[in-house]
């Protein structure tokens, strides 16, 4: 007969044989004061213990590890834009533009209008020969309305700018060439073509015309004196408030716009004149000077037709 253990009863004997692996109850353990103060059981997994005494679980190594990368990644990009410059920069191989510096003269200035022989409808406003800088100062071009070919567009642009920046247009209808709700633009702005510039007085044959947005008080103003209006001649524009004060002249013969550019028909092609005060109003006067000679034209066609037919009653 098997000899019983003296440290276990007949149970626990009977409970050996039928478990051959069996292992005996752990002792219970006294508690072990945790960092935080509280006593807990290494053992007992049901004690309540505060967030900081448990042991890390994967997903805070996780988190760990990611911070850890995020901020040697963010090391890396400082320390390496530190440490290596910028390039250089490329220099382009053309060189820029050059940008077209406008002088203003101290002494009177000469322009002449010419027509460009390699394109219809234009007209050059150009220095004469002698001065500093031949180039056009301005162009001026001529154009059928798309939708309304009876009505005729005229633009005036920025000469020797690659910009072609515009200064200003206006409208003029065949069958009413002055009519004056027509639109003239001047710097983005369009208005009315009663608004901008009308007869002001007449003395005699001397007829003045007025320039300037009657709305705005920053507005240019300029006055232009026509003697013997409607026919050729010079013209002068002076200030409105003191006519002595002049800024330029216009001159222009009978046949002067007919064919300017024509050696042949030995015409002085139209000159304008201006002072050094008045290239700070240059484009104003361009302007007003052009809707001018239109309402010249235009009277002194009207003034040919009454005499042919006066002069075709007396014809027997």
């Amino acid at each position: 007969m098997r000899r019983r253990s003296p440290s276990l009863t007949k149970k626990e004997a009977v409970d050996t044989r039928v478990h051959p692996f069996y292992l005996p109850p752990i002792p219970d353990m006294p508690p072990i004061p945790s960092p935080s103060g509280l006593l807990t059981s290494p053992w007992n997994h049901n004690v309540p213990s505060r967030s900081e005494d448990r042991l890390p679980t994967l997903s805070h190594y996780r988190n760990n590890s990611q911070r850890s990368r995020a901020g040697s990644e963010s090391v890396a990009r400082a320390s390496s834009s530190h440490h290596h410059l910028p390039p250089p920069p490329v220099l382009p191989v053309e060189r820029p533009p050059s940008y077209t510096v406008i002088r203003i003269p101290d002494t009177p200035a000469t322009y002449t209008f010419l027509q460009e022989e390699s394109t219809l409808g234009s007209m050059l406003v150009i220095p004469t020969p002698d001065a500093p800088d031949p180039r056009p100062i301005y162009r001026i071009a001529i154009n059928h309305e798309p939708f309304l070919p009876t009505c005729m567009v005229t633009v005036i642009i920025k000469a020797p700018t690659d910009q072609r920046l515009p200064v200003g247009r206006f409208r003029t209808m065949i069958s009413q060439p002055t009519h004056p709700t027509q639109l003239v633009s001047i710097h983005g702005r369009e208005h009315k073509l009663s608004d901008v510039f009308s007869r002001s007085d007449k003395r005699k044959r001397t007829h003045y015309f007025d320039w300037g947005v009657k709305t705005s008080k920053n507005s240019v103003s300029l006055r232009w004196s026509c003697p013997d209006w409607p026919s050729a001649g010079t013209f002068s524009c002076s200030d409105p408030s003191d006519e002595t004060r002049m800024f330029a002249t216009f001159s222009v013969s009978e046949n002067g716009l007919q064919h300017p550019a024509d050696p042949r028909t030995n015409l002085e092609p139209p000159r304008l004149t201006v002072k050094p005060v008045g290239h700070f109003l240059l484009d104003d006067i361009i302007l007003s000077l052009l809707l001018l000679e239109r309402q010249r034209l235009t009277a002194s066609m009207e003034s040919s037709i009454r005499l042919d037919r006066r002069s075709s009653k007396f014809i027997p």
